[in-house]
């Protein structure tokens, strides 16, 4: 067995790998393809990086075997990719539509900027 030291990349399923544009449906549904670019992308970073999804909502291996099937019929299933429950340890990077850069100064993240605060897709 060999120890993948590739820096990990933690990715939000729902909104930015699943382009999820009507947000929670029918107990959690796929009904969307992927974001455009994800699969293209993917295989690009994937040769530098451990890409890892974590669907916020999965709780189980169903669930993520549910994450693994919506990979597989969108085409994705050669993806090198690692599905989890749970943060992982040692987390290079995360992207995620719902996240602000934190910049070290609590000032730059005023009532205001939290209130008004939308996705990419616009919700």
């Amino acid at each position: 067995m060999t120890f993948d030291t590739r820096p990990v990349l933690l990715l939000d399923f729902n909104g930015t790998v699943h382009a999820y544009r009507q947000g929670y449906q029918n107990k959690g549904e796929f009904y969307d393809p992927p974001t455009e670019g994800f699969g293209e992308w993917a295989r690009e970073v994937q040769k530098e990086f451990r890409i890892v999804i974590w669907p916020a909502r999965a709780k189980t291996s169903v669930d993520l075997g549910r994450v693994r099937q919506w990979l597989k019929r969108h085409g994705l299933s050669g993806i090198d990719c690692d599905l989890t429950i749970s943060t992982p340890i040692g987390v290079k990077l995360k992207i995620d539509d719902r996240a602000l850069n934190f910049t070290g100064n609590w000032a730059d993240f005023p009532m205001e900027r939290l209130r008004t605060f939308k996705t990419w897709s616009g919700r």
